[in-house]
């Protein structure tokens, strides 16, 4: 169940260019500066004009030229820095309406799972007596057939308030859609660490609350068959290379990585949970 390193926001590869959304907030103060500026000397220049109208036979002052020559460039330089801005801006929200839709479309597959509605977050997970006896013919030949892109499952997070599709395979264009279970990873079972890895900026930022979990907190993971459920036992961050927190485990563990802090690619958020309970669904349980 491992494979290649990967290109992606994922340990060990950057996300995004550090403090990206400091630029646009500097690119909206200049340009905006730039327009006060203009626009607030635009009656002094009227002014001049007046009276340069007035007066045609008075030699022209080149140093008034000069003015009006900076005037206008600071004008355009502003309309380009705001255009810049509006369209960064923009480009932020597409992202988020992008992941809408596709969460839409990973919704429908889930209901075609039976799991179109999770199992309360408060539901006592009762250990089944063999949670694992058909764990092989189930949910590991479930996600072993199920094609890069697919919908791997539901992910539970009532601390985080969240609740949505997690897609098979850590590309670019699968974490535009959700969180994303790390292909080189385990799958969640009776041993092994699964990893999970989300936005915390764009395309509907799904990790964007990670930093929220604490101790003690639960996360549910739900296959067709299972619920998973792990409890956090460590939150802490890393640099992008420090790929250990993804290596396999004898015990079975949840990895959940996002870009830290929010807006930039410097460290990497890990949260890790093990497995406190496994509860077999009997196909209307997670109706």
């Amino acid at each position: 169940m491992c494979d290649s390193q990967p290109a992606t926001d994922v340990i060990g590869t950057p996300a995004y260019n550090p403090y990206r959304e400091s630029v646009i907030f500097v690119t909206i103060f200049l340009g905006c500066a730039s327009h006060l500026s203009t626009d607030s000397s635009s009656d002094h220049i009227g002014m001049e004009s007046q009276v340069a109208e007035e007066d045609t036979s008075a030699p022209q002052n080149p140093s008034r030229k000069g003015r009006g020559l900076a005037r206008g460039t600071a004008r355009a330089v502003g309309n380009v820095l705001l255009g810049i801005a509006i369209g960064l801006i923009s480009y932020y929200g597409i992202t988020d309406v992008v992941a809408a839709m596709e969460q839409t479309r990973l919704q429908e597959q889930l209901a075609e799972l039976g799991l179109s509605e999770a199992l309360p977050p408060d539901r006592t997970v009762e250990p089944a007596p063999n949670p694992f006896e058909e764990w092989e013919e189930e949910d590991f030949a479930f996600w072993e057939e199920l094609e890069d892109g697919g919908v791997f499952g539901r992910l539970v997070a009532p601390a985080m308030e969240l609740d949505t599709a997690i897609v098979k395979g850590h590309s670019r264009d699968n974490l535009k859609r959700g969180p994303v279970w790390v292909s080189y990873t385990d799958y969640p079972g009776p041993t092994g660490n699964v990893g999970i890895s989300g936005h915390r900026t764009t395309y509907g930022a799904p990790f964007f609350r990670l930093n929220e979990l604490q101790l003690g907190d639960t996360v549910d993971v739900f296959s067709p068959f299972r619920q998973y459920r792990y409890e956090v036992i460590d939150v802490f961050r890393v640099t992008p290379e420090y790929t250990e927190v993804l290596q396999t485990t004898d015990l079975p563990h949840l990895t959940m990585t996002a870009c830290d802090p929010p807006y930039s690619a410097q460290y990497r958020l890990i949260v890790q949970s093990k497995l406190v309970g496994v509860a077999l669904l009997d196909g209307d349980e997670g109706e």
